[in-house]
Formats: C-alpha cells, structure tokens, sequence
C-alpha cells in the first residue's frame, strides 16, 4: 500500500540561491530571472526576501498573473505572521 507525501518538496532538490542571484545580476530586465530568485526564495522560507523580487518581476511584465497571486500570497502571509 502506497501511502501519502502531503509535502512533496522532500524530492525536489533544494534550489542554488547563489546561482539564481548571480542570474539576476546578469539579467536585471528578466522578469523570469527575478522570478527563479523569488521561488529559490520561497522554497527556502524567506518571505521577505521574495517579495522584492516578485515586484521586480511585476515591474517588468505586469501581466503577469502568476507573479501577481504569488506575490499576494507572500504578503498575505507575512501579514498573518505579524497578527
């Protein structure tokens, strides 16, 4: 009997900050470069760090949906963190 994995982040390795932040230096008007950073990021539990970089993917391609609900989501977060 196979049993469930609620979190399946235990087989996804865990993502090279060095390498997406070297990518944003590189690539500055890349809203995929800054939005590799933010879910490197949030994958690590660093809210605070990923909202910038969820922005800066706003400011480049503002239609961009998925980085509009991830953004509300980190900031909806962060907010309950502080209640």
């Amino acid at each position: 009997m196979l049993s469930t994995v609620k979190d399946l982040s235990v087989f996804m390795p865990k993502p090279d900050l060095a390498c997406f932040q070297k990518a944003v230096q590189c690539n500055t008007n890349d809203w995929q470069t800054h939005l590799n950073l933010a879910h490197a990021y949030l994958a690590e539990g660093s809210r605070d760090k990923a909202i910038p970089e969820l922005r800066e993917t706003l400011r480049v391609n503002p239609s961009f949906g998925p980085a509009q609900q991830a953004l509300d989501r980190a900031l909806g977060e962060v907010t309950a963190d502080v209640r």
